[in-house]
């Protein structure tokens, strides 16, 4: 099969409708921002043919809901994007992060017919252009081109766009069941992401999950003296680094009973699908100066597997600040990424069992001081949030031939993962029996939730002709 290409004129209309929604600005923290992205939204699906609805949240960032159903007959494929942003720290950035503009790898700037002309030299930079307003954008030019062509779709389309996804979309769950019937769907595909570090186009049949958590270990009403208290008083952030460094063993292997016993093992396609993706832990390994990785294996094998992270890690005071104190609080971050299979709330009971071992009382609330001098220390846990990994099957039916079809829309040699390495709330899916993939389309090094976020044109260009042949569903 040879994929038919977007025309000059169409990829020229696009680029410039990807600059005009970028410069939209849509710090997720900001409702009005969002709405007004949801707005524009409305406004360019319309009129591009989709009957349009705006699902309202508590938070006042609406869900935009578009659909185009051709034939009944037809698969239903349900599009999954989202449209907002972390807020931007201007001062970090080398252009305006809401003046989308196009600059090559001299750093010259350019205009749209040049960044066309050249495509694997420039990029645009914006919040958002990569992450993930590009895909909605690509989606959307891929419908118009072929309409304007005269190619009917092969399928119906639907499409769910987020305004909270940068927030773990604490609405999605129950945005998706109250409108279960307009959701109905053969297949779910997530247009978001980043493809593969190797930079060949990549699709994925699962999502993580995740359980957040904050622990803060207190171990005296307050802070005390260095000199006078020392050896008396316990040290928090000691204790609480003792702890976290029982959980791991110096392979990275978590040491929790029962953290890996409802991991859904892999089966030999999946195997062998990963066992495929190029090499590139050496490339890393230089690129960020790692000398020594912390399990043995690929990535793409760490990826399947669960893993538990200490993302921040708080106490007393350092630098200019320092004060010869005995810290009576110290604070940790934790994440847990989740694969198919897992439970988060048996883990959370796990987790929990585990830290009663070491003999420490845990609370949900900031303890009393009767608790610290009955039962100090005590380690208060905060749950933040949770949700199931999600994994399809990559050889039943629909998501089968949407892999045949799309990994022959391109020269080149796809990158097939049995599960991604990010987390998304799409367990709810599961509940509908609607199976998922993801289909990213933004480059690698699209610097995403950073300053000078940017997406090359020329993985613009080859997401657009992914998604117009895979609108044709044919191979």
């Amino acid at each position: 099969m040879q994929a038919t290409t977007i025309s000059t004129d169409q990829a020229s209309k696009w680029l410039e409708e990807l600059r005009k929604f970028g410069a939209i600005k849509n710090n997720v923290f900001e409702a009005k921002e969002i709405a007004d992205n949801a707005a524009y939204l409305n406004r360019l699906l319309e009129k591009e043919g989709f009957k349009v609805e705006l699902w309202n949240t508590p938070s006042g960032k609406p869900y935009v809901y578009g659909e185009l159903l051709f034939d009944e007959s037809l698969p239903t494929v349900l599009f999954y994007s989202h449209f907002d942003g972390v807020p931007v720290d201007q001062s970090q950035w080398d252009t305006d992060p809401y003046s989308p503009l196009f600059k090559n790898n001299s750093d010259k700037f350019g205009n749209t017919a040049e960044a066309l002309a050249h495509p694997a030299s420039y990029r645009l930079y914006g919040r958002s252009v990569a992450d993930s307003k590009n895909a909605i954008i690509s989606l959307l030019a891929a419908v118009s081109s072929l309409h304007a062509e005269g190619i009917k779709a092969g399928m119906n389309i639907k499409l769910l766009l987020d305004g909270e996804e940068e927030l773990e979309s604490p609405h999605f769950k129950t945005t998706v069941l109250a409108h279960q019937k307009q959701l109905e769907a053969d297949l779910v595909i997530s247009a978001s992401g980043e493809t593969h570090q190797s930079g060949l186009p990549t699709i994925a049949f699962g999502v993580r999950g995740i359980l957040m958590l904050d622990m803060i270990l207190h171990t005296a009403r307050s802070d005390m003296h260095s000199g006078h208290f020392g050896n008396f008083t316990p040290n928090a952030p000691f204790k609480l680094a003792k702890l976290l460094s029982e959980v791991k063993d110096e392979n990275g292997k978590v040491l929790i009973p029962g953290f890996y016993s409802k991991v859904k093992p892999l089966n030999d396609n999946e195997r062998n699908a990963i066992h495929a993706v190029p090499a590139i832990e050496q490339q890393i390994r230089e690129q960020f100066a790692i000398r020594h990785q912390e399990a043995t294996g690929t990535l793409q094998e760490m990826i399947n597997q669960p893993t538990f992270n200490i993302r921040g890690f708080q106490a007393g005071y350092v630098g200019e600040k320092a004060s010869n104190i005995i810290p009576a609080k110290a604070e940790a971050s934790i994440d847990i990424r989740l694969v198919d299979g897992m439970n988060p709330d048996e883990t959370y009971d796990a987790i929990l069992d585990f830290i009663k071992t070491k003999g420490f009382y845990v609370t949900e609330n900031k303890p009393t001081v009767e608790e610290l001098r009955h039962f100090g220390p005590v380690l208060q846990i905060k749950r933040k949030g949770s949700f199931e990994a999600l994994r399809t099957d990559m050889n039943s039916g629909l998501p089968a031939k949407v892999l045949s079809v799309v990994t022959q829309t391109t020269a080149e040699d796809w990158v097939v993962e049995p599960t991604e390495g990010g987390s998304l709330n799409f367990s709810v899916f599961r509940e509908l029996n609607i199976p998922l993939i993801t289909l990213p389309v933004s480059n690698f090094d699209c610097n995403q939730h950073t300053h000078n976020e940017n997406l090359r044109v020329d993985f613009f260009l080859r997401g657009i002709n992914i998604y117009r042949q895979l609108l044709k569903l044919t191979d």
